[in-house]
């Protein structure tokens, strides 16, 4: 029932109350599907994965298509089995906007050219095709989480594992931290990266990435707000990380990230979180990812900046040498000659994320926040009047 015949007329010539109502079901629950099948949704399906894990040739198998109450799963490419292929450590850090293309092509590699897995809790399959078509990856996957019951769905987990690099695409990082957080998914991902296994995000996703999270919790937090009050109520700072990456790679123990950095003029509340973070007894260091702009870290911690076009390119790393001179509820911040890092793709540049150093020193400045703002431009390097070419 539900995806048969209508069986209206059968109501008509038996007159039966009983096989009306059950035509009536039956009618709606085929506009349901229809409609599910009109917006690129498959019909729950309730069949159990079969995942065959004690094959003695090691031979796993997984569906192209999957949708259930918890989780949609979408397959492109080699599916049926997982790659068998060596994997490389790093961290793919994006800063939302429009992707990257040079960063996927880098994710493959590490990968082996094996399957890559896109880890979502909204949106649709879309980055199966994209990835699919930079480079020779035997599959890519996307897994889109309905619900904390997801993260401890067998299904999920067996599917996650399967995955020779991990993707967290963008969203809401407060979603992913309520249902992601603390799980069976959570620990598989943490588990792979031990394993040296890839991973990386873009915006929401890339936020997850540091030590120290701005949750979003309360909604965005705008730079002149939380430069007014650095206790501003969405000011939510999360100081347990999401994941880890241990040395060599990722090396972000001390670090928050921050996206579409430039676009959104986010300098401002990121001086903020550390001024905050630093009050709390935590050294924290800032990571600001422009849009169409990202960093590859390899498994020796030196990051390599890309770009997808000269709008692209810019990445920030703001390092307090100390905590604020005035970081209070209710007042402007007051945090003077904050250093700052400029690193630009389009010159080149390299950070060693192991001891924190790199890019060009005459891209090297500080910069000052007080009475609610920040003066100068606090993206541009004082004295220098080179363009980017």
């Amino acid at each position: 029932a539900g995806n048969g015949a209508l069986t209206d007329s059968n109501c008509i010539w038996n007159g039966g109350t009983q096989l009306f109502m059950y035509s009536v079901a039956n009618f709606w629950g085929m506009v349901a599907v229809a409609i599910a099948l009109h917006f690129g949704a498959s019909p729950v399906d309730t069949s159990p994965l079969t995942v065959y894990r004690n094959e003695p040739s090691g031979v796993h198998s997984y569906p192209r298509q999957r949708n259930t109450s918890n989780f949609t799963y979408w397959c492109a490419g080699e599916c049926a089995t997982s790659a068998s292929t060596t994997v490389q450590g790093g961290t793919i850090l994006m800063g939302g906007g429009t992707d990257t293309d040079a960063a996927y092509k880098q994710l493959i590699a590490w990968s082996g050219n094996g399957d890559i897995l896109v880890l979502r809790a909204s949106g649709t399959d879309a980055y199966n095709p994209y990835i699919l078509g930079l480079g020779p990856a035997a599959s890519v996957a996307t897994m889109l989480t309905k619900n904390r019951a997801a993260s401890e769905d067998p299904e999920v987990i067996a599917l996650v594992e399967r995955a020779d690099a991990i993707y967290f695409a963008g969203g809401d990082q407060w979603t992913y931290l309520q249902e992601w957080m603390g799980t069976t998914l959570q620990r598989t991902v943490q588990s792979a990266i031990a394993r040296g296994v890839p991973v990386g995000g873009t915006s929401a996703g890339c936020d997850i990435q540091g030590n120290y999270i701005y949750t979003a919790e309360n909604d965005t937090v705008y730079s002149e707000d939380a430069l007014r009050d650095p206790f501003n109520f969405r000011v939510t700072l999360q100081e347990t990380p999401f994941l880890t990456h241990p040395r060599p790679a990722g090396l972000l123990n001390h670090v928050i990230i921050d996206t579409h950095f430039v676009t959104r003029d986010r300098m401002g509340r990121n001086l903020a979180f550390l001024a905050r973070l630093w009050s709390d007894g935590h050294p924290a260091i800032a990571i600001g990812i422009d849009e169409q702009t990202a960093i590859a870290i390899d498994a020796s911690g030196k990051g390599t900046m890309l770009q997808q076009s000269k709008q692209g390119g810019r990445a920030y790393v703001i390092h307090p040498s100390g905590p604020a001179e005035t970081c209070k509820k209710g007042q402007d911040l007051v945090y003077t000659d904050v250093p700052v890092q400029e690193l630009d793709a389009t010159r080149g540049d390299t950070f060693d994320f192991s001891s924190m150093t790199g890019g060009a020193a005459a891209r090297r400045y500080t910069i000052t926040a007080k009475g609610g703002k920040i003066a100068k431009d606090p993206y541009s390097p004082p004295h220098t009047a080179q363009s980017r070419q």
